[in-house]
């Protein structure tokens, strides 16, 4: 369960998850990925290579809806809050977030 972290988020975050979602990678890490790169290219990325994105963009969220073929996508919706508070929000979701992963049924898991 590998994540890719959108630019809207920090690097630090991507690096702090390396123990918990190992394989996991910042955008700006990814050299086929020119900065900035776009939506769809972020998109298409984690789908040819199996990433999870992580994100707090409703980009996401409208691509999800519009397409057949969709990767995993995870979105912070607490607004403005630093990156420890994430770091810990998510690890705290790592069950819950195992089983999303799991179920096809789910493309978006929000956490509030």
């Amino acid at each position: 369960m590998k994540l890719l972290v959108d630019d809207n988020l920090s690097w630090r975050l991507a690096k702090a998850l390396e123990n918990f979602f190992p394989g996991s990678k910042h955008v700006r890490a990814i050299p086929e990925l020119v900065w900035p790169a776009k939506d769809q290219e972020i998109w298409d990325y984690a789908i040819r290579n199996h990433f999870i994105i992580l994100t707090n963009d409703d980009d996401f969220y409208k691509l999800a809806i519009l397409r057949k073929k969709t990767p995993k996508v995870i979105i912070f919706r607490k607004g403005n809050t630093s990156t420890a508070n994430l770091f810990k929000l998510l690890v705290q979701k790592i069950p819950e977030i195992e089983s999303f992963v799991e179920n096809e049924d789910y493309s978006i898991f929000e956490i509030r």
